[in-house]
């Protein structure tokens, strides 16, 4: 995840960023983006990605999505 630390501006975010938070749609954005490389190298199309990064990728978004799904459910008392 290093190599994707650098922003479009060229400056660096912080290794840490995803403590933060994201909000779900940032985690279903970019879980989508991730899906659309993993099935485009499973169809034996080209990509700039590699595939254990793509699927690495995946499983944060769906790890990230997860967790702020259960947050919200145990923030109101269920």
């Amino acid at each position: 995840m290093h190599g994707h630390r650098v922003m479009a501006d060229g400056s660096i975010r912080d290794s840490d960023n995803w403590q933060k938070g994201m909000s779900l749609a940032v985690y279903m954005e970019s879980a989508w983006r991730h899906f659309f490389t993993w099935w485009k190298i499973h169809r034996g199309y080209p990509s700039l990605e590699d595939l254990e990064d793509t699927l690495c990728a995946e499983l944060f978004n769906v790890s990230g999505y997860l967790h702020e799904t259960i947050k919200a459910r145990l923030d109101k008392g269920d």
